[in-house]
């Protein structure tokens, strides 16, 4: 199996389970007969759930689903639902393939929409942030990083997990653009009265 078909086997999963949330979706997604290990080479097994609702400071949801390693790189199921700043990795190279949901992904300074079976790359340091289309619903993709953004380390004593991520915000030099904020801003529901 190589990368494409790997990607085309999750991709038919994800959009044939019936579960309707998307977490639902990952968390039962089927992965034990899949070419994924660990990194020392035994089967990974199932779906291991790394942030529930997490949220960054501007307030945007995103879920991080941990598949596990396929020819030397470590691959990830993203929700990512609102407005995610500029943030970078300084020492990861990403590529990430739009799974479900459309928006606006930046690489630095540059926008470019995105929909469905997009597949872009995120080189190492390049700041990158989602403008999700509210009207398209959450964004899910696949996230395959030349190593792990987060980390986990076991404290082998206690059994303690501690995580190390490699993350840093950038949204001080790569600011969100108006326009597209108020292009989603215009898209969203009005509040219940």
């Amino acid at each position: 199996m190589n990368d494409n078909e790997l990607i085309e086997e999750i991709y038919r999963r994800f959009h044939a389970a019936a579960e309707e949330t998307f977490a639902a979706r990952i968390m039962n997604l089927r992965i034990d007969d899949l070419p994924f290990v660990n990194p020392d080479g035994t089967p990974f097994g199932n779906v291991m759930h790394l942030v529930r609702d997490g949220k960054d400071k501007s307030g945007a949801f995103f879920d991080i689903y941990r598949l596990g390693w396929f020819q030397g790189r470590l691959w990830e199921l993203v929700i990512v639902d609102g407005v995610y700043l500029s943030h970078s990795h300084p020492n990861i190279d990403s590529e990430f393939i739009i799974m479900q949901g459309g928006g606006h992904l930046s690489h630095d300074d540059l926008w470019g929409k995105y929909e469905k079976r997009t597949r872009t790359t995120v080189g190492r340091g390049i700041g990158h942030a989602f403008i999700t289309d509210p009207a398209l619903g959450p964004t899910v993709f696949i996230s395959i990083q030349s190593d792990p953004i987060r980390q986990i380390i076991i404290d082998q004593g206690t059994g303690n997990k501690t995580f190390v991520d490699d993350f840093v915000y950038v949204d001080d030099k790569y600011p969100l653009p108006p326009h597209l904020l108020a292009e989603r801003n215009g898209k969203m529901a009005p509040a219940p009265a």
